[in-house]
């Protein structure tokens, strides 16, 4: 069956909700290619530099070795509300950066009243010895209760996971990772979202990291579903 924009289903299915890509970086970093309002609101649109179109991904490519700094980590803002627990924070594996979110939304469409993220969690790959990512993502669980619908978002292969936009108020209403090739983790140029999960409720957020690093690990707040959660970026350097 045919699914409309932002429905989510059971079991492996993919959402197909895309909420609009950031224009700015946290602690107001500002991508040195901003892309005007409207363009803004196109799904997938990440700044191109010049003397590429908007639809042409550019080829990402390295034959570096890369390793992530842990002594380096740089806490993203809080997002959502306080309330609920607070779960036990969750990290990649080792050697391994986040690619993707997956868990669960209350209800099944975007166009749902009270439609929030249930549960949350980072779909991990990691860094192989010739520069490039694993083929393969394990899934690391951060928290929330496991209820309603599931959905799963995972950048493009050869992407990493450099921030999380969506909505949020008292709760956390819905989310979408925000991908980068690994190639380009030091320009900040080709940033853009992945699909996104939950409902139209509270205030858009945008949470990004620095140039140069990605998200491994965070923490969740829940109770009914989640209350808010944070993320933490750590460095990456080519060996």
């Amino acid at each position: 069956m045919k699914k409309t924009e932002g429905q989510l289903m059971h079991a492996s299915e993919k959402s197909s909700l895309s909420i609009p890509c950031a224009v700015r970086k946290e602690h107001g970093i500002t991508s040195r290619a901003a892309i005007v309002a409207l363009i803004a609101l196109i799904p997938g649109c990440g700044a191109k530099p010049d003397g590429v179109s908007q639809n042409e991904e550019p080829t990402a490519t390295t034959s570096e070795a890369w390793s992530i700094v842990w002594s380096n980590y740089w806490p993203l803002q809080w997002v959502g509300g306080s309330g609920g627990q607070t779960d036990a924070p969750f990290h990649c594996p080792p050697n391994a950066v986040a690619v993707g979110v997956y868990g669960t939304t209350t209800y099944q469409h975007y166009s749902d009243p009270n439609n929030y993220i249930g549960s949350f969690g980072v779909l991990c790959e990691t860094l192989n010895s010739d520069g490039t990512l694993a083929t393969t993502a394990t899934k690391t669980f951060g928290g929330g209760p496991w209820i309603g619908f599931y959905y799963q978002s995972q950048c493009p292969q050869g992407d990493v996971m450099v921030g999380l936009q969506g909505n949020s108020g008292t709760y956390v209403d819905s989310i979408a990772p925000m991908c980068e090739p690994l190639a380009y983790i030091y320009s900040g140029r080709y940033i853009s979202p992945g699909a996104g999960a939950g409902g139209y409720g509270g205030s858009q957020f945008f949470r990004q990291c620095g140039e140069g690093w990605v998200v491994t690990n965070g923490v969740v707040r829940s109770g009914s579903w989640v209350d808010g959660l944070q993320l933490t970026c750590d460095y990456i350097s080519p060996n």
